[in-house]
């Protein structure tokens, strides 16, 4: 990046040399005497002297790094077993596992990953995944999960808006998550439509972060709920994605839009049934030969629950974090539905490193019709992505909001 393509420097030299095989053969083979004809002599010299470019060697060192996945997720998509790192969870301190990938198994039908992780917490995740992403000449994907993840100390500071810093607190979150999903492609990425479900069975209990209080010991069960109880639940429900974006792993230009509604009815208790609807939209504007681009994205996520039901608070969307409202800590709001805005300016600074410009808006409310734009929570900052061959592997970004200033690490692009 930030040098001429290799090819287009060789299509460059071939149409050069295209012209110049067109061009009428001087009828003697005395030196050129017109300017035209002097002009052409030397094209044809820099023609056959053309080499690729070779790249510099900041991008030399990052396409090692880049093709080896050293930094990306220690080997996120290599074959065989390989270190991993992060990937557990937010907050839960650093991470570090092993992990297997195999892909092409059943005679090129099935992709398997599995991994386990452990971070300074002690937090742990198990993964397993199977996938056959290439049924039925590539129109039908089907897909089988089952995760495991025993989290220390997951962030509350109450519910709604207008929850004081002040009353942070943690609490333990075990889940297990097992289901599948098919998936039909009738245009390749471009759209996914299907179905997943599955079950998932949650229990909580006191958290572990030094020298802040556990969730039960500051709030009580009449105000949160689903403090006092765990449910285990049936889910399940439609999706749909829209991907006309020009490179998945790093867009510069086109459209995205996905949304998936879920059904989560509680199995034991009976007291916290509830629908929930997660849509996503994102736009990319490039200008100057896509060197430059403005990226717009919304996210938001309501959620429904009909009489005396409930949304219990482990499950209840939140923002705040390296993702959607960066200025702001992990997990800082909590409500039943949630709208987040965000805009990007990215530029290529060298080759190797884009920057980024970047604010962003968000709320959580009670009740969908509670949502005023004007009475947002804001933040700003920069951005640094450090990138080969137009996608981002690691970045760094600097947030600020009224609270305070953040700095987050994180692997890929932010969205």
């Amino acid at each position: 990046m930030g040098q001429r393509h290799p090819l287009s420097r060789l299509i460059a030299a071939a149409a050069i040399l295209t012209l110049a095989a067109g061009a009428p053969a001087q009828e003697s083979s005395s030196e050129p005497d017109t300017r035209a004809a002097i002009i052409m002599a030397k094209r044809r010299e820099k023609a056959a002297a053309a080499t690729p470019a070779e790249p510099d060697k900041v991008e030399k060192k990052l396409l090692i790094l880049k093709e080896r996945n050293v930094l990306q997720n220690f080997g996120g998509g290599v074959e065989g077993f390989f270190p991993k790192i992060g990937g557990v969870a937010t907050g839960q301190g650093f991470a570090l596992g092993l992990q297997y990938n195999k892909s092409g198994l059943a005679s090129g039908q099935l992709d398997l990953s599995t991994s386990a992780s452990v971070t300074t917490s002690r937090s742990q995740l198990y993964h397993f995944s199977l996938k056959a992403p290439r049924l039925a000449g590539d129109l039908l994907e089907l897909g089988f999960l089952a995760e495991q993840r025993n989290l220390a100390r997951v962030d509350f500071y109450g519910l709604g808006p207008e929850s004081d810093l002040e009353d942070r607190t943690s609490f333990r979150l075990e889940d297990t998550n097992i289901g599948g999903s098919i998936a039909v492609k009738p245009f390749g990425r471009f759209v996914r439509a299907g179905f997943q479900g599955g079950i998932l069975n949650v229990n909580t209990g006191p958290g572990q972060r030094a020298n802040t209080p556990s969730t039960e010991e500051l709030f009580s069960p009449s105000v949160i709920p689903g403090l006092a109880d765990q449910a285990d639940f049936l889910r399940g429900g439609p999706f749909v994605e829209l991907d006309f974006r020009d490179h998945p792993s790093g867009p510069r230009a086109g459209s995205y839009f996905s949304a998936a509604y879920n059904f989560f009815n509680d199995r034991n208790l009976g007291r916290h049934d509830f629908r929930e609807l997660d849509m996503e939209a994102q736009q990319y504007i490039p200008f100057f030969a896509k060197k430059r681009v403005i990226v717009l994205r919304a996210r938001s996520v309501f959620t429904y629950a009909d009489g005396d039901q409930t949304v219990p608070f482990y499950l209840k969307p939140w923002i705040g974090g390296p993702r959607e409202l960066r200025g702001f800590r992990n997990y800082r709001f909590y409500d039943d539905n949630v709208l987040v805005l965000n805009a990007e300016y990215r530029w290529e600074a060298f080759s190797g490193l884009d920057m980024a410009l970047f604010f962003d808006a968000g709320k959580v409310v009670a009740k969908r019709n509670m949502f005023q734009l004007k009475e947002m929570e804001t933040t700003a900052g920069i951005g640094f992505r450090f990138n080969v061959r137009n996608a981002t592997f690691i970045r760094f970004d600097v947030a600020f909001s009224h609270e305070s200033a953040r700095l987050w690490i994180r692997f890929g692009s932010p969205f």
